[in-house]
């Protein structure tokens, strides 16, 4: 787990569920790793505060990574998600929390750890995913700062690597991430020439 993570070392599910339902520990570790990769790039400090801006591609029904993102680092997100039923999801959620009301019945009996198909594949597999994204972001490149993703399968890497290489990206970086025996990773790359000075 990343130093910074609330849930660092041992942690007893049961309880971690029945506080925060539902417990995604790698996600906020996913966050923690982007932020050491910003702080790489402003003096060795994670910049913090709605100065930061997110485009969560896939945001999902549960809005996991902007909940994490603005609660730890202040940051602001934009989700854009191609499943309308996750939409509207995160909708009814956020209606329901500015209206101060707990979360419906109908929602808390929906805790679903796997995701939808929609969230899970697409044709052609994680490379052509991360391909047509490496090719988008080349069409943008002084928009973002970063371009990131998460990576599954370390197998494809290389192949990553060299979409990457072909679209242009100046910087890759590969950032690992260890829950317990579970490893996975970030890839994240930028167009832009800035100097890093940490």
């Amino acid at each position: 787990m990343h130093p910074r993570s609330k849930h660092n070392g041992r942690y007893d599910f049961k309880r971690l569920t029945a506080s925060s339902p539902p417990p995604i520990p790698g996600r906020a570790d996913a966050l923690h790793a982007v932020a050491d990769l910003l702080a790489s790039g402003n003096g060795g400090e994670i910049p913090r505060g709605q100065s930061v801006r997110v485009l969560d591609i896939g945001v999902g029904a549960n809005c996991v990574y902007p909940l994490i993102g603005q609660a730890e680092y202040g940051w602001s997100f934009v989700g854009s998600d191609a499943d309308p039923v996750a939409l509207e999801s995160a909708r009814s959620r956020r209606k329901w929390n500015n209206l101060g009301k707990a979360q419906p019945s109908w929602e808390r009996t929906r805790l679903n750890f796997g995701g939808r198909g929609t969230e899970l594949w697409c044709p052609g597999g994680e490379v052509a995913f991360i391909r047509r994204m490496a090719q988008e972001s080349a069409e943008f490149p002084q928009v973002c700062r970063w371009f990131s993703t998460l990576v599954s399968k370390e197998t494809n890497l290389p192949l990553i690597d060299e979409a990457l290489e072909r679209a242009g990206a100046r910087e890759v970086h590969t950032l690992e991430m260890t829950q317990g025996q579970k490893r996975s990773r970030i890839i994240a790359w930028t167009f832009q020439n800035f100097r890093r000075t940490a």
